[in-house]
């Protein structure tokens, strides 16, 4: 894919003022991301019975599935392999959607290196471990390869959107609540700290009086270096009781306002879940010959109505809006099917 300059970007995105800093707040770790070492796209093709009509894309390993099973048949000797269905399937899978069928190389969409990538989602993940399974197993549009460089550059952006949501819904980043260690602990974990300095010259008495403060939190057992070491690195404040996630909270606020819309317009709960429920069906839209899988599907609402789409397409937009990715498919739709039916 060559580099382009006619996406259009939206950014008019997430104007809330960021929360203030929290007092008893300790920043979320941030660890760095090894390139990926896996293919990210194998480009496998998976057609129907007739031979003509494809499907979808796939990676090896899927093809091998339906191979392994006699569920399809090898059309020729292609590299990747593409093969036949031997039974129809239940749904159309991908066969109307461009963005799953092209060929994907593997490179930035970004800036076009096909150097040192890692995959990124362009719903934070934070949020997107907790989305309902119908919206994001077996979508690849939210999953985008983008090199380090380029990463480190978006991901600052990322976050003072999600301080903005931080706002908007009242939930810290740290999440929520925390409440100060006693002080027992930060004594116990001096304590822990001292008897751990190979330099210090620590007089029986007091290092007796040491070991005191350290089992008063740990207990007469023994203790060993890595549990001193653990206590000596522990913080000030710790997880208070029903403690959440930042990204979860937001999740359910988000779930909470589509069960109040489903329940104005139909008068029936919503079916949604925190990231759970039975496995919806892959890409194809058939596990084998009946096509048959336990799937839990949203109540309908119309797009522009239904809050769960609404947060997904945010997110899209901000990745166009702040990334401008030059080397993005044209087929990248952020208004695109949220839900996998």
């Amino acid at each position: 894919m060559e580099p382009h300059d006619s996406m259009q970007h939206d950014d008019e995105l997430m104007e809330i003022d960021p929360a203030p800093a929290s007092t008893t707040t300790r920043p979320p770790k941030r660890l760095p991301h090894p390139p990926r070492q896996r293919p990210l796209y194998e480009n496998c093709s998976v057609y129907a019975p007739d031979g003509v009509t494809l499907l979808f894309r796939c990676a090896r390993k899927k093809v091998n599935w339906y191979l392994s099973r006699d569920l399809a048949r090898p059309l020729g000797d292609t590299d990747p392999p593409s093969i036949a269905l031997t039974f129809t399937p239940a749904g159309s899978g991908r066969a109307a959607d461009a963005w799953y069928l092209e060929s994907k190389t593997p490179h930035c969409v970004i800036c076009g290196t096909p150097d040192s990538l890692i995959t990124v989602s362009v719903v934070p993940h934070q949020y997107r471990r907790h989305l309902p399974l119908c919206v994001k197993s077996h979508s690849n549009l939210d999953t985008l390869p983008v090199c380090i460089p380029c990463h480190a550059a978006y991901d600052a952006q990322v976050r003072k959107a999600c301080a903005t949501l931080a706002a908007h819904y009242g939930v810290p980043l740290e999440g929520t609540p925390w409440i100060a260690a006693s002080q027992q602990v930060r004594s116990a974990r001096k304590a822990a700290g001292a008897l751990l300095n190979p330099r210090a010259k620590i007089p029986e008495q007091a290092c007796a009086e040491l070991w005191g403060k350290v089992r008063a939190v740990l207990g007469d057992g023994e203790i060993a270096e890595h549990d001193l070491r653990a206590l000596a690195e522990s913080k000030d404040v710790v997880r208070g009781p029903g403690f959440v996630e930042h990204g979860e909270a937001v999740v359910r606020a988000v779930l909470a306002e589509r069960a109040r819309a489903v329940f104005a317009t139909h008068g029936v709960p919503d079916t949604l879940e925190m990231g759970t429920g039975q496995k919806p069906p892959s890409a194809n839209g058939a596990h084998g010959p009946t096509g048959k899988v336990g799937v839990v599907r949203p109540v309908p609402l119309p797009a522009d109505q239904d809050p769960v789409v609404a947060f997904v397409v945010m997110w899209r937009k901000h990745f166009l809006a702040v990334a401008r990715p030059q080397c993005m498919s044209l087929h990248y739709d952020v208004h695109a099917d949220v839900f996998n039916h």
